[in-house]
């Protein structure tokens, strides 16, 4: 899981990377990655240790009850945020039924790859 997750992060901010023909980052949507980012070494220090970011090697990921609770809590609100990002975007082409299965299609994801998904299938249904 470790590897998959590294390489979801890799995916991810290769794509940021921009070459020199290509336009910059939306600085929006790179601050969100970044937050998502942060969130994840603080909420799982082990990983942050295992891909070499200083600072985090003296704890271990909190599997308490509610630490539990606050990650799946996070989960629904950014599900919530991608739903409703969405139906701002597509307003009457937006049909709940095809965004359960944008975010279902792929599997489990960082939160980052699946807000890029959704991103990516917004820009597909405005078509």
């Amino acid at each position: 899981m470790v590897r998959s997750l590294i390489l979801a992060w890799l995916l991810v901010f290769s794509s940021l990377a921009g070459d020199e023909g290509q336009p910059p980052p939306d600085k929006a949507l790179h601050a969100l990655f970044e937050r998502e980012f942060q969130l994840t070494l603080e909420e799982h220090p082990k990983f942050a240790t295992f891909v070499g970011v200083p600072g985090y090697d003296d704890r271990l990921t909190d599997l308490s009850p509610a630490a539990v609770m606050r990650r799946r809590a996070h989960l629904k609100n950014k599900i919530k945020e991608l739903r409703s990002r969405s139906r701002t975007a597509l307003g009457e082409r937006f049909d709940i039924r095809r965004f359960h299965n944008a975010l279902l299609d792929d599997g489990p994801l960082p939160l980052t790859m699946l807000e890029a998904r959704i991103d990516d299938w917004i820009a597909l249904r405005r078509r």
